[in-house]
């Protein structure tokens, strides 16, 4: 699981590995299943141009604390919406604090 406390931080931090150039996305659910968020994840260097990418999920004001699902992508957020099983890539539980 994965910690985040908003009083620090809206900012997840993470690498993502064998991306070859694509663009990661990620999508938070509460418990109920309903999407929270969905967006692409910024590549800290601004492209995602290499084998591995240090990259950021900025979550959004609105966000309350609690207990989530956070699933990340291996494509853009328009592909994994309409493909999300195929373009599935990890799912963490995501604490927000």
């Amino acid at each position: 699981s994965l910690e985040i406390d908003l009083s620090e931080t809206n900012v997840i931090k993470g690498k993502s590995m064998h991306s070859f150039g694509s663009t990661i996305s990620f999508r938070i659910t509460d418990k109920a299943g309903n999407v929270i968020q969905f967006d692409d994840a910024i590549p800290v260097d601004g492209k995602f141009n290499d084998h591995s990418e240090e990259l950021e999920c900025r979550l959004k004001k609105e966000i309350k604390p609690g207990e989530y699902l956070l699933v990340f992508y291996s494509r853009e957020r328009a592909l994994a919406e309409k493909m999300p099983d195929q373009h599935l890539y990890k799912t963490i539980k995501l604490i927000i604090k």
